[in-house]
């Protein structure tokens, strides 16, 4: 999961300004910073702390990172009159055999992490709490702008991506409840209409993504017999593929061979069927080539 983050962290942050707020030991993240629209450093000192409602509000911050062991109370109450007013995302850097530690400052951040932590586990929780601030729709009113509707376009479509990943990670581990369910069919449900708007090159694919739709639609995962639910894994699988897809075809516009991808998802979709439907393999033992 990582590595997914990693390609789409730059993305997902481009836009935003953030505030490392402290001794500045955080540099040591300076390639995280740098993919932020902004990054301002700031000591902390009693004019800093007295002035930082108007610098938060004056610069468009997104989210703070407080990284010091004094004054931590008094930064907190700055930063719960903020919330009242702008929606941030806070973050603390702490050393947790500080006596200085102020638990009204951990209550009201959004990620806690100490001085060790590694640049992908600071990258991974940065993501986690940053993806769910891009308002998509917001951004697409906004502007007139053809490069900032595709770059919001492309932010939606590694979204659904990532979430299609996760479904089949849930799956995988053998949550095969209604709230995942429901969560795939809408998440086909949108895949149908990106397909169906902004891919010129494969009707096959849009027929697919349509009739995968309606399989999902129709399918009863509750009469599935205990003899075929190896099907499940198959439909992990297949709901991999998809998110590959997306990936390559929207987001690294890689349009070279789509007759391979177009195969590939028919195959994998008839072999969960026969799956599901108890066929046993006589016709054809060879494994799926996935993509």
């Amino acid at each position: 999961m990582i590595k997914i983050k990693k390609q789409y962290y730059p993305y997902v942050v481009k836009d935003l300004n953030i505030l490392i707020f402290g001794d500045k030991q955080l540099k040591n993240f300076n390639d995280l910073f740098d993919s932020f629209n902004k990054t301002f450093f700031l000591e902390i000192t009693p004019y800093n702390i007295e002035n930082l409602s108007s610098f938060i509000l004056t610069n468009n911050i997104n989210m703070v990172i407080v990284d010091t062991i004094k004054d931590k109370d008094e930064i907190a109450l700055t930063l719960e009159h903020i919330l009242t007013i702008q929606d941030i995302k806070i973050g603390l850097c702490c050393i947790f055999t500080d006596k200085y530690r102020s638990e009204k400052l951990v209550n009201i951040s959004d990620i806690v992490f100490t001085h060790t932590v590694t640049s992908d586990q600071l990258l991974s929780k940065l993501y986690d709490v940053l993806h769910t601030t891009i308002e998509l729709t917001k951004v697409q009113k906004e502007t007139t702008s053809k490069g900032v509707y595709r770059d919001a376009f492309e932010v939606d479509v590694m979204m659904i991506s990532e979430d299609l990943y996760k479904i089949a990670q849930s799956i995988d581990e053998g949550d095969i409840s209604d709230e995942v369910f429901n969560s795939l069919h809408k998440h086909i449900s949108k895949v149908a209409q990106i397909v169906n708007g902004y891919m010129m090159s494969s009707d096959t694919i849009k027929k697919f993504i349509k009739l995968f739709d309606k399989f999902l639609v129709n399918f009863d995962k509750d009469k599935v017999e205990i003899k075929d639910i190896e099907g499940f894994e198959y439909l992990a699988r297949l709901v991999e593929d998809i998110a590959v897809f997306l990936d390559k075809y929207f987001i690294q516009k890689d349009f070279d061979d789509i007759y391979v991808v177009e195969d590939s998802l028919k195959n994998s979709f008839e072999f969960m069927k026969d799956k599901f439907d108890g066929k046993t393999a006589d016709e054809d033992d060879s494994e799926l080539d996935f993509f």
